[in-house]
C-alpha cells in the first residue's frame, strides 16, 4: 500500500506541510493530499460511551527525537477546547506522552520510555475505556493501554488529575483529527480510529503477528470511525 509521510517541508504527501502554513493553527496540522487539507466528516456518529482506540503502523526516522518543541504524532479534538486525545513527545522529552482529557478539563496522562526513532516500522495501538477512578486520591486508569507490535507497554509515569470518578461519557467529543506537525517526520500506514475500547484479544487479532490483515475482517469492524489505508 501507499504510505503517508509527514515532511514538514517540500514533497508533501501526508501531514503538516511548511509551505501550506497559515496564521490559524488548524492549517499547520492535519491530513493533506496535494497541499489540500482533508477534513474528516465521519465523526458525526461518534459516541464516547464506547471508548476510543487508535491503531496505526508508524516509522520514525533515526534522530528525530527529542526536539526543542512539542512533537505531535496524533491528536483529536472537538471544534474548540483542548485536544481530547493527544500522542506526542513533549519539549526536549524522549518519553512518549499519551493523554486523554475530560470535558471539565481534568485528564489522564501516561508516559512511556520506548525508543521508536530508529527507522523501524512498528504497529501501535492506543486504547482507553474512559474510566478513571478517584479511589480516595489513589487515582487509577487501568483501561488506558498502549501496545507495540501486540505487546502491552508499561508506563514510566502516570498522572491523573481528577476530583471524582470518570467514565467515557465524560470525555470530550471529537470532530477533527490532526496527524504530525512540522517538528517531526513520520511515516504512517493503515491509520484507524475506532469507537471502541480494545481488549488484548482485539489487539492480537488486529496485529496478526505483523502479517497482512484486512481490517474489515476484524471482530470490531462496526466500530471503525475513520480509516486511512493509503491504498488509493
Amino acid at each position: 500500500s501507499l504510505v503517508g509521510v509527514t515532511t514538514g517541508s517540500a514533497g508533501n504527501v501526508f501531514g503538516s506541510y511548511e509551505n501550506n502554513r497559515q496564521p490559524d493553527t488548524q492549517y499547520t496540522r492535519g491530513i493533506y493530499f496535494n497541499d489540500t487539507q482533508m477534513k474528516d466528516v465521519t465523526f458525526a456518529g461518534w459516541n464516547s460511551s464506547f471508548g476510543f482506540t487508535l491503531s496505526l503502523w508508524l516509522k520514525i526516522p533515526t534522530g528525530e527525537i527529542p526536539q526543542a518543541n512539542e512533537q505531535l504524532i496524533f491528536a483529536v479534538r472537538d471544534n474548540s477546547g483542548p485536544y481530547a486525545v493527544s500522542v506526542s513527545y513533549e519539549n526536549n522529552a524522549s518519553d512518549l506522552s499519551i493523554e486523554f482529557v475530560y470535558s471539565d478539563g481534568t485528564y489522564v496522562n501516561k508516559k512511556y520510555s520506548v525508543e521508536m526513532d530508529d527507522g523501524g516500522w512498528r504497529f501501535l495501538i492506543i486504547t482507553f475505556d474512559g474510566v478513571a477512578l478517584y479511589n480516595g486520591g489513589a487515582q487509577t486508569a487501568s483501561g488506558l493501554g498502549f501496545y507495540i507490535n501486540g505487546t502491552q507497554q508499561t508506563p514510566s509515569t502516570t498522572t491523573i488529575n481528577i476530583a471524582g470518578d470518570k467514565t467515557s461519557s465524560n470525555l470530550y467529543g471529537i470532530n477533527k483529527v490532526y496527524i504530525g506537525d512540522g517538528d517531526i517526520k513520520l511515516y504512517l500506514d493503515d491509520v484507524a480510529i475506532w469507537n471502541s475500547h480494545f481488549s488484548s484479544q482485539y489487539v492480537t487479532e488486529l496485529y496478526n503477528g505483523g502479517k497482512y490483515f484486512n481490517i474489515y475482517d476484524h471482530t470490531a469492524v462496526s466500530k471503525i470511525i475513520s480509516y486511512y489505508s493509503f491504498d488509493n
